[in-house]
């Protein structure tokens, strides 16, 4: 007999094949490791590799008895094709009709077993026919129930009356699927099922009279798994996905969105996938948010192609309706940041020495926290960027050149066009024991404004400056010893940096994307103390640095970072943001510390510090520790300190209380104000088919604000199924450092 005959056995996946994914462990384990082993899972066989399909089909059994006819066997009869049994206290097989029946059967492979009162299959024909019947899927810890099924193996069918399908413990159901009729089509890959349920406990919680789903990893048209749950921002929320697979390389997803409290709202995705290009485009509109009575949408667009080998695009266009959306409908298109949304078209070119850039970029601002209205950042159109690099040239000269034209424009605030020059030649020496590292640059910057700036004389200003930099550092090393035997390294590492910029005056020259470099150690090696083209900064000083590292032998880890670094300034700096800022006087910056110790890989602490010399003061501190033993449970502990600006405590807790619960939590308090900024408080209750996350928020958009944003997010996970309700992960990776979502 061919193992063809048997085969088409496992097409009984049914539901498993909607859900699972290749595995062969008996055993629960990842999402379902809290869970009992089902009785059917000792009936998993262990996967040889070897295709059945050569195998020769063979029977043991104590008693048979067999004629041209008709073959009869009896006790503990096992038949055995390759990696499949099939267990049965009596076989009755027709040699005529090839038809085997059997009581009370039991059938086992690397992927499936099942318990079915009785069955018949035809091995001619290669159908089968089972009658009260009990499944299991070790890829997804499924188990289930069908009154009747059918298997066809030549039409690749399957029809089932009467089935269920959960990942919780057999007779212990949290959760279950039901339906009255699932037909499963191997050739289309798809399946259907009629009066499907899906209940909780006893309680009905959702009914489709029909549903279509793939059940292969073909992509197909169809409803997806709806969404269910409830936010305080809009009250209970139901989404029904349906999916559209419109051609092999692209595809449409609609997600109707039905909200209690402010209405319905339509979304759709678009993707779209070629050998040069990819992109996607997101929308949702709500009509008429009761509410806030007046419509509402979002909008994302993404593009990217590849034209020639070393030419590309991008596309990015983001948009919301109004400042609020994200908080009160949430963010289901993905847009890229809460704070303001990028708009940009770039044309991108990489040769071996030219780079290139194209592009028009503008913003939509949403935390007027960040920006006002008077004082929103500038659009670009266009923006127009030639660089070239020459490194290790003959006799070891790095050579770089940067350009740069812009045209600057905003609704509120003066427009105009910059272009920006910068020559560059460097001499570095290096060798195992450290550097030197010479550098010689000149920048030309000219504008064309709209209108002179506030005093000055012309709005076509320029500007031209020298910068000279020498760069050097040491590297010294020593093995740690403890007695013969050495346990790590020991390194100290001095560093100098030596910077003259002559003064040039900048008071007619505007801010367009230029700020003041955030001061850390890391920005005191840099060769312009403010970002971007409309400032450069006089300098005449020295940096000194300092760092130390210790390196234990046996991980390589670094186990200890010290840095110390401050400079000294030889003349006042001139140069300042505003026009009418007095110069800054102060003859050093300050010292500047960074550190880290990791004690092992559970326990952290990092924290940086600033000293003010002109108010003899701290000018700021920070210091974080973590423990984190394993990844499911973390705590944090930080303070930042700024002064004349904020004190603020930050504590944030993920921890198990026992096998099931974890407690979720994070308290940011404002010290000086002596008010809380944002309080979360949850928990999760974790199990073998189900999870339930729970968080209460409360927070301020502004420390100095009054009123608080309260919310409550609920989230039940039906594990080998879906979420009911709003996805929290997200949220809490935004808000505890170091969470992981536990499956």
């Amino acid at each position: 007999m061919r193992s063809s005959h048997y085969h088409y056995l496992v097409i009984l996946l049914a539901w498993g094949v909607l859900f699972s994914s290749p595995s062969a462990a008996a055993q629960p384990e990842g999402p379902w490791a809290l869970c009992v082993v089902d009785p059917l899972a000792e009936l998993i066989t262990p996967a040889t590799g070897v295709s059945h399909r050569d195998r020769p089909l063979t029977f043991s059994a104590e008693r048979s008895t067999v004629t041209p006819e008709q073959a009869s066997l009896s006790g503990e009869v096992i038949a055995e094709l390759g990696d499949l049994r099939l267990y049965t206290p009596a076989v009755e097989f027709d040699r005529v009709e090839q038809r085997i029946r059997a009581q009370s059967l039991v059938f086992g492979s690397p992927e499936l077993a099942l318990r079915s009162a009785q069955g018949e299959l035809d091995l001619e024909q290669e159908t089968a026919e089972f009658e009260d019947t009990e499944y299991y899927f070790p890829q997804r810890n499924a188990q289930g129930r069908a009154e009747w099924l059918r298997i066809e193996g030549q039409q690749q069918t399957s029809q089932l009356r009467g089935t269920t399908y959960s990942t919780c413990a057999r007779g212990e159901e949290f959760w279950q699927l039901q339906a009255s009729e699932l037909a499963l089509d191997r050739r289309t890959g798809r399946g259907t099922a009629r009066d499907m349920r899906l209940t909780i406990g006893s309680v009905p919680l959702l009914y489709l009279p029909y549903l279509s789903f793939p059940i292969d990893n073909q992509r197909h048209s169809g409803w997806l798994v709806p969404r269910v749950g409830y936010a305080s921002e809009r009250g209970a929320e139901v989404v029904l996905p349906y999916y559209w697979n419109i051609a092999p390389h692209q595809d449409m997803t609609l997600f109707p969105r039905l909200l209690s409290d402010r209405g319905a709202m339509l979304g759709a995705e678009y993707r779209f996938l070629g050998a040069q290009q990819r992109g996607q485009i997101e929308v949702e509109y709500l009509p008429q948010d009761r509410i806030m009575d007046t419509d509402r949408s979002a909008f994302k667009i993404e593009h990217a192609a590849s034209w020639r080998p070393n030419t590309f695009s991008r596309l990015l266009y983001q948009y919301v309706s109004d400042d609020d959306y994200l908080d009160e409908l949430g963010d289901h298109i993905g847009l890229l940041s809460p704070r303001f949304l990028e708009r940009h078209l770039e044309l991108d070119y990489r040769g071996a020495v030219w780079t290139g850039l194209a592009r028009v970029q503008g913003f939509q601002v949403l935390d007027r926290n960040l920006f006002q209205e008077d004082n929103e950042p500038y659009d670009r159109l266009p923006q127009l960027r030639l660089d070239g690099a020459w490194p290790n040239t003959q006799y070891g000269w790095d050579l770089s050149w940067r350009s740069e034209l812009v045209r600057f424009t905003n609704p509120r605030r003066p427009d105009g066009s910059r272009v920006d020059l910068q020559a560059r030649v460097a001499r570095p020496w290096e060798w195992p024991a450290g550097f030197i590292r010479p550098a010689l640059q000149y920048r030309y910057t000219a504008y064309d404004l709209d209108q002179p700036q506030p005093g000055a004389d012309t709005a076509q200003p320029q500007r031209s400056v020298p910068t000279f930099s020498v760069d050097t550092g040491l590297f010294f090393d020593r093995p740690l010893q403890r007695g013969e035997h050495s346990v790590g390294l020991h390194t100290l590492e001095p560093r100098l940096v030596y910077l003259y910029t002559p003064y040039r005056d900048q008071r007619d020259i505007p801010v367009f994307d230029t700020a003041a470099v955030e001061r850390s150690l890391t920005g005191l090696f840099l060769e312009n103390r403010f970002t971007g083209a409309d400032r450069v900064g006089d300098a005449n000083q020295l940096t000194l640095a300092l760092t130390t590292r210790v390196l234990p032998a046996a991980s390589g880890r670094e186990w200890l970072r010290l840095s110390l670094g401050q400079i000294l300034y030889f003349q006042d700096r001139r140069v300042t943001l505003e026009a009418d800022a007095p110069p800054e006087r102060a003859s050093t910056s300050g010292p500047i510390a960074e550190g880290r110790i990791s004690f092992n890989h559970r326990l952290s602490v990092q924290g940086t510090y600033q000293w003010d010399p002109e108010r003899n003061a701290t000018r700021r501190s920070s210091v974080q520790w973590r423990y984190q033993p394993r990844p499911d449970r973390v705590i944090n502990l930080s303070h930042s300190y700024v002064d004349n600006a904020l004190e603020q405590a930050d504590l944030s807790v993920v921890w198990p209380l026992d096998q099931n619960w974890r407690f979720l939590g994070r308290w940011q308090y404002a010290l000086d104000l002596e008010r809380n900024l944002n309080v979360l408080v949850g928990a999760e209750y974790n199990d073998c088919c189900w999870a339930l996350r729970f968080l209460a928020s409360q927070r301020r958009d502004k420390p100095e604000d009054t009123e608080t944003r309260n919310a409550v997010y609920l989230q039940l996970e039906l594990k080998g199924l879906s979420n009911v309700g709003r996805s929290i992960d997200r949220l809490l990776q935004d808000t505890v450092p170091g969470y992981s979502h536990v499956p």
